[in-house]
């Protein structure tokens, strides 16, 4: 059987435009050099699917370092929010320090 005998005739509606990007391609008639640009495109699919999961990849991979991000800030805001507590006591203490008999009772004894 011939390759002829394997085609079918269909009949589409093409904007100019594609119509111009496929008369531009290699082939002998219009019918050739579509499915020139088709079977181009169907090569490339192999390539296509291995760059998308290549794509994935770099996605997942951003995204686990996007969380650890995310974790660490959240870690960093706790620190920092125990600090302001414990800078505004002591900004307390040193605005309003402690009478003298409680000062000594608090301080470590002397060697």
């Amino acid at each position: 059987m011939g390759n002829i005998d394997r085609t079918v005739s269909k009949t589409i509606r093409l904007p100019l435009d594609l119509v111009a990007y496929i008369e531009l391609q290699n082939g002998e008639n219009f019918s050739q050099q579509l499915q020139g640009i088709l079977n181009d495109y169907r090569s490339g699919d192999a390539d296509r699917q291995k760059r998308l999961a290549e794509y994935q990849r770099s996605i997942d991979r951003y995204k686990n370092i996007y969380t650890r991000l995310v974790d660490d800030y959240a870690e960093a805001f706790d620190v920092m929010q125990n600090m302001q507590w414990y800078l505004r006591r002591l900004k307390t203490l040193v605005d309003n320090p402690l009478p003298e008999s409680e000062t000594a009772a608090a301080s470590p004894p002397a060697i």
